[in-house]
């Protein structure tokens, strides 16, 4: 076990932590929370956790092996990092970058913390700077009231997610989440590659693309032909794998599936064809309660009006997360993680 950081994205106060927590999950990773702050996560893991949240996650800028962590105070950054071991580095050629989040420690200033930590790294270690293209990223983040000091050992690609934008696929229709977001769903999952993810309200297909991503087996089910054919466009454009079928949320056809992962229409006539809302997630609770195995995960999305914990109690399910994500003045969507 290491001690390893998480850079995340600061688009949501908890989601970036749930999800890297989450991906761990899925691949049996024993973890320990060390420290949670604002943009930053600190856990006990094993080392492979990094490049497998790497390939996986959305909301993570990068992560890897901590150097120190000292209070935002020039004294004490000082001292921690003389301790540090920069023989990590030894043989290879660096960088640092600073990372203020939110304009913490205003007193501690970027160059000056760069050209520090440089210095002592060039006397501590047989190494030598590479601005443009280094072997090593010793990455600073300066976070509420701290300098946690750590070595990168991989980094997302958040360029993937710009290159998928729904509206640069074949079929395309108002009101989809973005890729970053429906990753964020499909890792929530806990799913693993190989396993079956379905999406019984999959409309273009945002969360099967991105389940197929990672290696899941996606299964798509919308009661609109409409939208069946248009995800199966988009799945081709991305030359990628998967099932979709026109059919009901409420009478599904399957018997099992490992995971799923889905954002119903909240009431649009055309998507639920007039099924009042509680009436339409009641059913389809009930009906995924018999398609998912013990312990497995559901990630659905609802209004923050729509009182969803007491109709997934009433279908077996138990919520072991929930979040709470403004869309915009009168709307206010809350994400639930529930477990069978």
């Amino acid at each position: 076990m290491e001690k390893l950081f998480f850079l995340l994205s600061g688009e949501h106060p908890e989601l970036p932590a749930g999800e890297v927590k989450a991906i761990l999950e899925a691949h049996g990773l024993e973890y320990r929370v060390v420290e949670s702050r604002d943009q930053l996560l600190i856990l006990e893991a094993p080392q492979e956790a990094c490049e497998i949240v790497a390939r996986r996650a959305a909301l993570c800028f990068n992560c890897g092996r901590v150097l120190f962590e000292s209070r935002a105070e020039w004294e004490s950054i000082l001292e921690s990092a003389r301790g540090a071991p920069w023989n990590l580095i030894e043989g290879k050629s660096f960088a640092v970058r600073v990372k203020r989040v939110k304009g913490s420690a205003p007193q501690i200033g970027s160059q000056d913390l760069q050209r520090l930590l440089g210095d002592l790294a060039l006397r501590y270690a047989d190494t030598k700077v590479s601005l443009e293209k280094p072997d090593v990223v010793v990455q600073a983040i300066l976070t509420e009231d701290v300098l946690v000091a750590g070595m990168v050992l991989a980094t997302v690609d958040k360029k993937q997610f710009l290159e998928r934008k729904p509206r640069g696929r074949p079929f395309f229709h108002p009101g989809v989440l973005s890729p970053k977001a429906s990753r964020v769903f499909v890792n929530l999952t806990r799913a693993c590659p190989g396993e079956l993810l379905l999406d019984p309200f999959c409309g273009t297909g945002g969360f099967l693309i991105e389940a197929a991503m990672i290696g899941c087996t996606p299964i798509g089910v919308d009661i609109d032909e409409r939208m069946v054919k248009g995800a199966l466009r988009n799945m081709r454009f991305y030359e990628l794998e998967g099932e979709l079928l026109r059919g009901d949320a409420r009478k599904l056809p399957f018997t099992k599936v490992d995971a799923i992962a889905t954002d119903p229409p909240y009431g649009r006539s055309a998507s639920t064809k007039r099924t009042p809302l509680p009436e339409l997630y009641r059913d389809f609770l009930e009906e995924t309660a018999g398609v998912l195995p013990s312990k497995s995960y559901l990630v659905v999305a609802a209004p923050s009006d729509l009182d969803v914990e007491k109709l997934a109690a009433l279908a077996g399910f138990r919520i072991m997360e929930k979040y709470s994500v403004r869309v915009h003045k009168s709307l206010t969507r809350v994400l639930y993680v529930l477990v069978r």
